[in-house]
């Protein structure tokens, strides 16, 4: 210890004091503070487990009574009343529960008022995990059609109320988690769908009152499958029922489709109104459904026409009873008019046979439908089954049909020209303009003017024959591919002409060449003298006719007295072998000098022999015409050498 300052004479003596005292006395009071500390410890640690306890047990005695108040509005399932623990937090917790309590049965209340205003009955249930009841609503069962069920249940309870609705009950399933029942307890029927959902921890199911809804739905699935008037299926559903079937061809073995389309219907309409048709049908199509076997789908299609399917059976031979027995019945059926007059029902019945007619419906349908109409074209009331060699006629016909239409609105017209030969020398006086079709069916020029005149489209036929034969032997001549003054036959329809806008039209382009234009017209068609007036004085025309055909058709002298013409065509059925065939010579011998004596000139058609060549010389005919001469071509070609050289050697003989 330093003693001295630094300036003093023993500032850099150090110096030690030492003591001798007894240890008792040494650490005396450090101990006394020791123990005074410790019991103070113990002290305040006893004074605040007594305020611990008192102030716990005064905070924790209200919540303990509140808790007990929520326990117990909860048993007697009512909202509880709370009293106030004095603990401001506290008390403005309960007095939120109390109040969301409170809207939560106002909003519940207002939904079952809502719900029983609008008629919707609903009941459910839930099924915890763990819980030993089952939590269903009062009217749950009774919508299922129990009505003594005491509350609450247990789940083995619940469980075997589920199964009895499950065995009473016709139970239509939609899907894993939805059913419908039908419940026959009450007054009419009743349809309940019960709504199921699983969760991890419980199940929820909701039971609905959809009866209006459900007869609702039936009623329009009804309405949409069957007939209004016949009560039978109706075109769509059919079709479904057809696609079934033939998606399970197995079930089919010999089947037979059958088309039916009622007779006198149109007859009943006209005489006594829609009303007592609709009655007709009606008694037509119970006729039906009274007599059709089974395995029989029945079905209305349209107005008066019916489908039967017939399947499952052995044998066509067996079908064909059973049809011919139902045809029987319903001939022998009548219905009652308002004149008091008494009408068998009847109707005209096609068949198409699975698998022999085809094994797809379409076809069936189809060829089904083709037997029908050909009862109602021949004999109506009768039945007829599918006749594949008329089908395909038909077909052809139909085809020619659609493409006479397009070849008219087309104008697919095409011409060759056949040289015409002066029988004197063997030069070409005239080309015969001959129509061609490219067209797939329709080749033949006496279809197209058969089919024409059944279409009533002569006219349309004579216009593009006389404007196209004109315009492409008008172009060879510019090509100078036939001789320029060589005369050209145009083959025209005798009962129709040109109108008037067409006549001045063909005189404005081909004005040039009209005075070379012979109008050719066949016998084979009725000669109309109104037509043949407006030939004659087309503006522009030669004057000149040919009769082509002669001795082919009918009323063949008076066509040849009102036609005049200057040519007269002797049909190649009288020039075929008239070298062997003396009642053909004399023929022609007549009409060559009847026709001299009016100075008019005979053409031989159709020579395909030097024999019939040679002969029809020596008869006297002045010009000549056929495949022994020359071919018809769109572009004329020169004639046959040896044909020349045969016209050449008989004059030479002479």
């Amino acid at each position: 210890m330093n003693i001295y300052n630094s300036n003093g004479p023993f500032s850099k003596h150090q110096w030690q004091l030492v003591s001798l005292v007894e240890r008792n006395q040494l650490y005396t009071f450090s101990n006394h503070i020791f123990y005074l500390q410790i019991s103070m410890i113990v002290l305040v640690g006893i004074v605040s487990l007594i305020g611990i306890f008192y102030v716990s047990r005064k905070i924790s005695g209200p919540i303990s009574r509140l808790s007990k108040e929520v326990d117990n509005s909860r048993l007697v399932k009512e909202i509880p009343e709370l009293h106030a623990t004095g603990i401001q937090e506290i008390d403005q917790f309960s007095s939120a529960i109390t109040a969301l309590s409170q809207e939560v049965l106002e909003t519940s209340t207002k939904f079952l008022n809502i719900m029983n205003m609008a008629s919707i009955d609903i009941g459910g249930y839930e099924i915890k995990k763990g819980s030993e009841n089952v939590y269903v609503t009062d009217n749950f069962f009774l919508l299922l059609g129990i009505d003594k069920v005491t509350l609450p249940l247990s789940y083995e309870q619940f469980e075997e109320l589920f199964k009895e609705v499950e065995r009473d009950y016709q139970v239509e399933i939609e899907n894993e988690n939805e059913r419908i029942y039908c419940i026959k307890k009450y007054v009419g029927l009743r349809y309940v769908r019960l709504k199921m959902r699983k969760e991890a921890d419980r199940e929820i199911g909701i039971a609905e009152d959809i009866t209006t809804n459900y007869l609702e739905r039936q009623r329009i699935e009804h309405e949409r499958d069957f007939d209004v008037l016949t009560g039978l299926y109706n075109r769509f559903s059919f079709q479904r029922h057809m696609d079934y079937l033939f998606e399970h061809s197995e079930q089919l073995k010999i089947a037979a489709l059958v088309m039916i389309d009622l007779d006198n219907l149109k007859k009943i309409n006209d005489a006594f109104g829609h009303d007592w048709g609709d009655n007709y049908i009606h008694q037509c199509g119970k006729c039906f459904q009274e007599n059709v076997p089974e395995k029989t789908i029945c079905a209305r299609i349209s107005g008066d026409e019916f489908y039967l399917f017939l399947y499952g059976y052995d044998s066509q031979e067996e079908i064909r009873q059973r049809l011919i027995s139902m045809t029987s019945i319903m001939q022998h059926r009548t219905v009652l008019l308002p004149n008091g007059n008494k009408m068998n029902l009847s109707a005209s019945i096609g068949i198409s046979w699975y698998p022999q007619n085809s094994v797809y419906f379409d076809f069936l349908k189809k060829y089904a439908d083709f037997a029908m109409y050909q009862v109602k074209k021949s004999t109506k009331g009768n039945l007829a089954e599918f006749d594949k060699a008329l089908y395909e006629d038909e077909k052809l016909n139909r085809q020619m049909r659609l493409e006479f239409h397009q070849l008219i609105e087309k104008e697919q017209l095409t011409y060759h020209f056949q040289p015409i030969l002066s029988a004197k020398n063997g030069e070409i006086i005239a080309y015969e303009a001959l129509m061609r079709s490219q067209l797939a069916t329709l080749k033949n020029p006496e279809m197209i003017l058969k089919i024409a005149r059944e279409e009533n489209k002569l006219e349309d036929v004579e216009r593009i024959c006389i404007f196209k034969s004109t315009e492409t032997f008008d172009q060879l001549r510019k090509n100078k591919l036939v001789k320029e003054d060589a005369l050209l036959f145009i083959n025209s329809i005798a009962s129709v002409s040109l109108n008037d806008e067409d006549r001045t039209r063909f005189h404005h382009y081909f004005s040039h060449i009209q005075s070379q234009i012979v109008v050719e017209v066949t016998e084979e068609e009725n000669m109309s003298e109104e037509a043949l007036i407006r030939k004659r004085e087309t503006e522009g025309f030669s004057g000149m006719f040919a009769l082509d055909d002669y001795g082919s058709g009918y009323n063949t002298e008076i066509n040849l007295l009102n036609l005049n013409p200057k040519y007269i065509k002797i049909d190649l059925t009288i020039v075929r072998d008239i070298d062997k065939d003396f009642d053909k010579q004399q023929l022609v011998s007549n009409i060559v000098e009847y026709a001299h004596q009016r100075e008019a000139y005979i053409i031989a058609e159709g020579i395909e022999t030097k024999e019939e060549l040679l002969k029809v010389l020596e008869l006297g005919v002045d010009y000549l015409q056929g495949y022994y001469l020359s071919y018809p071509q769109s572009n004329p070609q020169e004639v046959f050498d040896e044909s020349i050289q045969t016209i050449k050697n008989y004059w030479k003989k002479r």
